[in-house]
């Protein structure tokens, strides 16, 4: 986590473009999604499915706690991360193509794009990212008020951080174990400390060191790690 005043700016810049950005939206042929039962069911069914999936692919598991610093999270996540992102994607990208193409096309562009947007973290992270960005944008589309979809966005944002790991499961090149003889010099790729030469350490002996390289954060290393290198 850090603070993203680099968002900051394009927030102020896409107000200078979009003045009206936050005020509700109406497309030049009224056409919405609308709210309605079966809105309510989708959109159940696309934020339901967010957390199960991530956990599906090994990008999470549950965690419950908050940090300490949960309040600089949510301040940052709320007023900066979020707002900044859905003024992008729902407010700016999803605005100018609904114009265009309509509610359906203009949902499932910028939901895509929004999901690429996350491709740092690898393939299973975009799908994740498209899936929650569908949420958003449906909120977006339903009621043309891009602040329901700023709140839905850090809803789900913060329970991410409370109830599971954050941001998610550290990948395993990431993690440094260390032979009996404490040196952190061991090489995995045949199982040798390279300081000692102790060949097949015993998994007693190996401990993860899931340290997070900025802020702390709740990152878990992998359950199985210790099967892999053994």
């Amino acid at each position: 986590m850090y603070l993203n005043f680099d968002k900051a700016l394009v927030l102020f810049i896409l107000a200078g473009l979009y003045p009206f950005l936050f005020d509700k939206q109406v497309s030049v042929s009224n056409e919405t999604l609308g709210i309605s039962p079966r809105s309510k069911l989708i959109l159940i069914l696309l934020f339901g499915s967010i957390f199960p999936l991530a956990m599906k692919l090994e990008l999470i598991e549950l965690e419950m706690g908050l940090p300490s610093w949960w309040w600089l999270f949510a301040l940052n996540n709320l007023l900066i991360t979020c707002t900044v992102e859905e003024a992008f994607f729902r407010g700016a990208l999803q605005g100018q193509v609904l114009n265009r193409f309509g509610a359906v096309s203009a949902l499932l562009i910028s939901s895509v794009l929004f999901g690429a947007a996350h491709f740092a973290g690898g393939l299973e992270y975009v799908l994740v990212a498209t899936i929650a960005g569908l949420g958003y944008g449906y909120v977006y589309a339903s009621t043309g008020r891009l602040s329901l979809a700023v709140l839905s966005h850090f809803a789900v944002n913060f329970i991410h951080l409370a109830f599971f790991t954050y941001p998610k499961l550290a990948p395993i090149d990431s993690l440094v174990a260390i032979c009996k003889c404490r040196s952190s010099l061991c090489d995995y790729s045949n199982r040798q400390c390279r300081r000692c030469s102790h060949n097949d350490a015993p998994l007693a002996s190996l401990t993860c060191f899931c340290t997070p390289i900025s802020q702390p954060s709740k990152t878990k290393h992998r359950k199985h790690i210790l099967i892999i290198i053994q």
